[in-house]
C-alpha cells in the first residue's frame, strides 16, 4: 500500500511540474536560401580582413587573415552556395519567451575536406559531418510592474542595419515604452562584451596579461532613443566601443576607443516614404610604442592589415544615407543616396575614413546596388555566407565613396515583379583611390546598372535573378597590387523558402 502511495504521489509531483511546460507555446520560424553566382572582375572573398579596404586609400593586396576566395576573380567565375536558418521560440506568456536559433551554411557547394569541419563548409563531400552554429540563445520577459522588456544572453545586435549595426553577441538589451498620448517613445540601451581579456589569446609578451582576470575587457555599449508619431518614426543614437588595453600581435600595447553618434527618420506619407541616416565617428587610439594599424572595420589592431598610422591617431569621419520612393498602382519610383567620407593617407595622425563597430556586417543589409553593394536584386531574409561586391562582409559599406541613383519597381502580377536601378558612384579618398593602387586621386568609380526579375513561386517560395554591371572610371583603374581591372558583372539567381 505505501508503495502504490509513494507511486501515486510522484505522478502526481510528474503532472503538477508538467502543467507550465504544457503550457508553453512552440513557434518555429526560419528560411533556407540557394544562391547562384556568375560574375567577372569582383573579388569574392570569405572575409574581409585584407591589405586595404574600401574608402582607406590602400589597394587591395594579397594576403589578410583568410587570403582570397578567388584567386582567379578577373576570370569568369561560377558557384552555388547555401544558409539554412532555424528559430525556436519558448512562449510561456507574453512578458516570457526563450529563444533558440543555429544556422548551417556552405560557402561553396563542393568545398574541401577539412578535418576540423569549421563553420560555413556545410557544402562539402560527406556533409553531415558538419557542427551546427549557434545564432541566438537568450531570454526575453517584461520586469514586473515596469514598461521595461529586456532581452539577455546571446541575440542580434541590429541598429540601422544598413549604415551601422548588425552583430550576433553575448550582452544585454532593454526597451523602456512611454506613451504619450498619440506618441511612444522608446529607451533601447544595450550591452554586448567583445571580449573577457585577451583578444583571441593572443600575443604573450613580457609584462602582457595572461588571462581575463589581468586584462581588460573590450565592451559595446549605448543607447538608442526613438519616437512613433504615426507614421513617423525619428530617433537618435550613441554608440561607444570601449578597449582599454591590448597587444597588437608584435607585442606593442596601446588602447583603442570609438564612438558613434546618429540620427535618422523614418516616415510615410500616403504613396510617399523616406528613410535617412547621419551617422558621426569619432574616437583614438593611443599605442606607447610601434605604428597603429587602423581600417574600415573598428578593429584591434594585429587583426586588421589596414593604413598605417602614427602611435596616436584621432577618429574623425562621418556617413550619410537617404532613400525616397512613391509607389503609384503597381510602380514604385525612387531616388537614394550616400556620402561616406574616406581616409587621407597623407594625415597620419588622423583617419577620416568611416568605420563601423568590430565585424558590423551591415553590408548584408545594404542593397543599394548589386555590384559595389552585392545584395540589391534578390531576398535573402537571413543572408548569405558571401554578401557584398566592392564592399566585403566586414567593412563599413559606403566608407570612400559617394553616389546617387535612381530605381523602379514594377508588379506585373501578383507572382512576378521586374526591378530596375542606376547610379553614379564617385570617391571620396584623398590621395589614393577607394578601389586602386594607383598613387593618384581620381575621383569617377563609374556608373553601375542594374536589373532583376522576382518571381513568388509559391507564397512563402522566392526565385530571384539578378544582373549587374558596372563601368568602370578613373578611380577603378586596378585591384590586388596593381592588376587591370575590366568592368566588373555579376549574375545571381535565389532560391529562398521561407517558414
Amino acid at each position: 500500500m505505501k508503495k502504490a502511495l509513494l507511486v501515486a504521489l510522484a505522478v502526481g509531483l510528474v503532472c503538477v511540474w508538467a502543467v507550465p511546460a504544457m503550457a508553453i507555446d512552440w513557434i518555429g520560424f526560419g528560411g533556407f536560401s540557394v544562391k547562384s553566382q556568375l560574375y567577372k572582375n569582383i573579388d569574392y572573398r570569405i572575409a574581409t580582413l585584407w591589405g586595404g579596404s574600401p574608402g582607406s586609400g590602400n589597394p587591395l593586396t594579397a594576403g589578410g587573415l583568410y587570403g582570397f576566395a578567388d584567386p582567379a576573380f578577373n576570370q569568369e567565375n561560377w558557384w552555388l552556395q547555401m544558409r539554412g536558418n532555424i528559430y525556436i521560440v519558448a512562449r510561456a506568456s507574453a512578458d516570457l519567451q526563450g529563444v533558440f536559433g543555429i544556422e548551417v551554411n556552405s560557402t561553396r557547394f563542393g568545398e574541401a575536406e577539412v578535418a576540423a569541419n569549421p563553420s560555413g563548409t556545410a557544402g562539402k563531400w560527406n556533409a553531415d559531418a558538419i557542427a551546427i552554429q549557434v545564432k541566438s540563445l537568450y531570454i526575453d520577459f517584461k520586469i514586473p510592474s515596469l514598461p521595461v522588456r529586456t532581452k539577455i544572453g546571446i541575440m542580434p545586435y541590429q541598429l540601422r542595419n544598413p549604415v551601422f549595426l548588425y552583430v550576433d553577441a553575448a550582452g544585454i538589451q532593454a526597451n523602456v515604452k512611454i506613451p504619450a498620448g498619440d506618441m511612444v517613445f522608446n529607451i533601447n540601451p544595450f550591452w554586448a562584451i567583445m571580449s573577457k581579456g585577451l583578444w583571441g589569446g593572443v600575443p604573450k609578451v613580457p609584462g602582457a596579461p595572461t588571462d581575463h582576470t589581468t586584462a581588460d575587457d573590450a565592451n559595446f555599449f549605448g543607447v538608442d532613443v526613438n519616437a512613433v508619431i504615426g507614421d513617423i518614426k525619428p530617433g537618435m543614437f550613441f554608440a561607444f566601443q570601449q578597449q582599454g588595453k591590448y597587444y597588437d600581435g608584435v607585442g606593442v600595447e596601446g588602447d583603442r576607443q570609438l564612438w558613434w553618434i546618429g540620427g535618422y527618420a523614418d516616415m510615410k506619407f500616403g504613396a510617399f516614404a523616406f528613410t535617412g541616416d547621419f551617422v558621426y565617428n569619432g574616437g583614438y587610439d593611443h599605442h606607447k610604442g610601434g605604428a597603429i594599424v587602423t581600417g574600415m572595420e573598428g578593429t584591434f589592431p594585429g587583426y586588421q592589415f589596414g593604413v598605417p598610422h602614427l602611435s596616436s591617431v584621432r577618429h574623425e569621419a562621418w556617413l550619410t544615407r537617404g532613400v525616397a520612393t512613391y509607389a503609384m498602382n503597381k510602380f514604385t519610383f525612387g531616388m537614394g543616396a550616400l556620402y561616406g567620407t574616406g581616409d587621407n593617407p597623407g594625415t597620419p595622425n588622423k583617419n577620416e575614413g568611416y568605420q563601423i563597430p568590430f565585424r558590423s556586417e551591415a553590408t548584408k543589409f545594404n542593397d543599394d546596388f548589386l555590384v559595389l553593394m552585392g545584395d540589391w536584386g534578390y531576398r535573402e531574409p537571413y543572408g548569405l555566407q558571401t554578401t557584398g561586391g566592392l564592399f566585403k562582409t566586414w567593412c563599413a559599406p559606403g566608407a570612400g565613396v559617394w553616389y546617387v541613383r535612381g530605381f523602379a519597381d514594377y508588379a506585373v502580377t501578383d507572382w512576378l515583379k521586374l526591378k530596375v536601378n542606376a547610379g553614379y558612384i564617385g570617391d571620396t579618398t584623398h590621395n589614393r583611390d577607394a578601389f586602386s593602387s594607383d598613387l593618384d586621386d581620381d575621383k569617377s568609380v563609374g556608373w553601375e546598372m542594374d536589373f532583376a526579375v522576382q518571381i513568388n513561386i509559391y507564397k512563402n517560395l522566392y526565385f530571384d535573378n539578378a544582373f549587374g554591371y558596372l563601368i568602370g572610371g578613373k578611380a577603378f583603374a586596378s585591384q590586388l597590387g596593381g592588376y587591370r581591372t575590366q568592368d566588373p558583372w555579376a549574375f545571381v539567381s535565389c532560391l529562398t523558402y521561407v517558414f
